[in-house]
């Protein structure tokens, strides 16, 4: 699948996925001769969570539709 449908399905935004991508963090499925990126979502999954813990999105990859952890009235807003 393409950047967009993947980093949306892994809620990321495809910004960062492109620079994981450049930095050599991630490694897509299949390049395309013009330099377009193929993922395997699922394997991206296990790159994504497998990333330092600096790269915040990596910490909390998960189904868009996947409730997040639970929320107390003192845990600041994202």
């Amino acid at each position: 699948m393409t950047t967009g449908e993947a980093a949306t399905r892994l809620a990321l935004s495809p910004r960062a996925l492109h620079r994981w991508a450049r930095a050599g963090l991630v490694t897509p499925a299949f390049r395309e001769p013009d330099g377009r990126d193929l993922w395997d979502v699922e394997d991206l999954r296990d790159q994504v969570t497998a990333l330092p813990a600096r790269f915040s999105a990596a910490t909390a990859v998960r189904d868009p539709g996947t409730p997040g952890p639970p929320r107390g009235p003192d845990t600041p807003a994202r």
